[in-house]
């Protein structure tokens, strides 16, 4: 009897294991999208103005290019990092726009939009960055799994009181 049952749990665990392994989704190999970025009227500054409480900004604008062959779709800014130097001093979410005051944030093959950005509201200034030394970006832009990672280096920090 107990051999019977040794059998039938064995036969039950190898049917579900063979369809778990056959109907499982394949994960994509290819987790880059080929995109060309351009980056426009780019403005970093602290506000130093008396009465607030003193706060970083980085805005500007992005022309993205779409290489590939397949479509981008929801494609989003899904980080900002500053760094000064090697030394990371914010990692944020900021806000993304697509600049023809549309929700379309897709992108097909060979097109090109822009699109801008800017950080969130109230960031609050890191001693990092008071300084007059220029900081560097990391934007990390995403779709359906897929990612593009590009620099920008040397973005001087002006001072507004």
């Amino acid at each position: 009897m107990e051999i019977k049952k040794i059998k039938y749990y064995t036969a039950g665990f190898l049917l579900i294991s063979f369809f778990a392994v056959g109907c499982s989704s394949q994960i994509s190999k290819n987790t880059k999208m080929n995109l060309k970025v351009k980056l426009n009227g780019e403005s970093a500054w602290l506000n130093l103005m008396p009465g607030n409480n003193s706060t970083f900004h980085f805005s500007g604008k992005l022309n993205i290019e779409n290489s590939g062959e397949d479509t981008v779709k929801s494609l989003a800014l899904a980080e900002l990092d500053i760094y000064r130097d090697s030394l990371l001093v914010y990692k944020l979410k900021p806000v993304f726009i697509n600049t023809d005051n549309t929700d379309d944030f897709n992108l097909p093959p060979q097109a090109e939009k822009q699109f801008s950005f800017g950080l969130p509201n109230k960031v609050k200034i890191k001693s990092e960055i008071s300084n007059d030394l220029p900081i560097n970006a990391r934007f990390v832009l995403t779709s359906e799994g897929k990612e593009f990672i590009f620099h920008i280096e040397n973005i001087k920090v002006k001072k507004v009181y």
